[in-house]
Formats: C-alpha cells, structure tokens, sequence
C-alpha cells in the first residue's frame, strides 16, 4: 500500500506519515538518589560562605548586646555622679498665707511671754553707785553767787580755793571736786570722789565757800553732819 502524503492548506511542508518521529517528551530522570534537602550542596543553608555569614552576624549580635549593657552601665554610674555633685535643688513650697480669720481669732493659739517684774534695789545699793553729793545753800536770799559762771569754772574756782587752804580728808589726801551743778533754788551741788571728802567739805564749809565767791557766806554747822545718807 503506498504512503499516504497529507498536505496542509496554507502551504505548510507536507509531513510523511510513512515514518512519523518519535514525540520530544523529557527523559525521565530517577531523583531516588539525590541526598536530602537538609545535606543537599543547593540548599543556601549548607553554603559555607552563608555558614560564614551567619556566624559573624552572630559574633556580631553578641558584641552589640555586651556594648549596649556595658553603656547602659556607664550612663548610669554618670548619672549617679552627676547628682552626686550637682543634687536637685528641693521643691520649696511657698508659705501658705494665713486665713484672715485664723489671724483675728480671740485666743491667739500662742502662749505669750510674761514680762519679767523685777524688784528695784533698796537705796542703800543705789546710794553705792550714786557719785558722791552734797548741797551748799546760800543765806542770802537776793544774792547771785557765780553769777554768769559755768559749772566748769565754778569746778576750777572751788579747786583753786581747796589747793591754796591745803584741803585734805583724814589720811592726808587733798580734796578736790569732781562737779557742781547750779539748782533751780539757786543752791549749788558739789560732787566729790568720795563721801569723806564730801563730809569735811560740810564741816568746814565755812572756811572755804566764801572764798570761792564773796556773796556765797555759810555759818559753821551747828549740829554733826549726817555721813550715813551720803554714798561713799
């Protein structure tokens, strides 16, 4: 029987169907052999450049984390230092104003302090500290002793006087006056250094006291003085 030719309209080859080619299909491999997935050359986790890689990223991890601790160890020893030496000034809280009725109550909560009363000394320890004293008075009543005079020239008057009648108290001291001062009578005050002084000054003031002024006369005392009311 002769071969039968088949002829395609649009001018394609003509195909001899007398010896038709085997079909192109793939050989078919036998995969039984190949190693397992996990020992397998492709895998990218068996590469050795990749099992290289990994352990430096985990070299690297681990050193980051010991860099991280050991600056989160710095910091904090610095910020310990830094209050150490710079404290944090303390919130200080205004005072609180009082109310105005806490401030006008009756009863103040305070307890108030009592004024200490002290007893006055008796006379005779401010007779101690009182500078001796004694009184001239004048018998003439419209005479004007030491007219327009000082209390400082009267002083150096009577001391000038006391120095030329050669003045002195019992064991041999001159006596001088300290001061005088003109009261609002007209009599004057003589102050001395001490009541001895001012005890012969009394006794014998009538040898003395006219000499300071003319107008300025006293008789002799006609009774003892009286020292014991006189500071020493």
């Amino acid at each position: 029987m002769p071969p039968k030719r088949i002829v395609s309209h649009d001018n394609m080859e003509d195909i001899d169907s007398s010896n038709p080619s085997p079909p192109h299909t793939p050989n078919q491999h036998n995969f039984s052999q190949n190693p397992a997935l996990h020992q397998s050359q492709h895998n990218p986790v068996n590469d050795p450049h990749v099992k290289v890689a990994a352990s430096l990223l985990g070299v690297e991890n681990l050193v980051s984390t010991q860099t991280l601790a050991n600056l989160e160890k710095i910091t904090s020893c610095l910020d310990s230092i830094e209050k150490s030496i710079h404290p944090s000034p303390l919130n200080k809280r205004s005072p609180v104003a009082a109310a105005w009725t806490s401030a006008v109550k009756d009863k103040p909560t305070h307890v108030l302090a009592q004024p200490i009363i002290r007893v006055p000394p008796p006379k005779k320890i401010i007779n101690e500290f009182k500078p001796p004293s004694f009184v001239i008075r004048k018998t003439v009543p419209d005479s004007l002793p030491f007219f327009q005079k000082s209390p400082c020239e009267i002083t150096k008057i009577t001391n000038s006087v006391l120095l030329d009648i050669e003045a002195k108290t019992d064991d041999d001291v001159p006596i001088i006056i300290k001061g005088v001062a003109t009261l609002p009578s007209g009599d004057f005050k003589f102050f001395t250094q001490s009541r001895f002084e001012a005890k012969w000054l009394l006794e014998h003031k009538h040898n003395w006291t006219h000499l300071c002024d003319p107008s300025l006369i006293t008789p002799p005392s006609s009774f003892p003085v009286i020292v014991h009311s006189m500071p020493i």
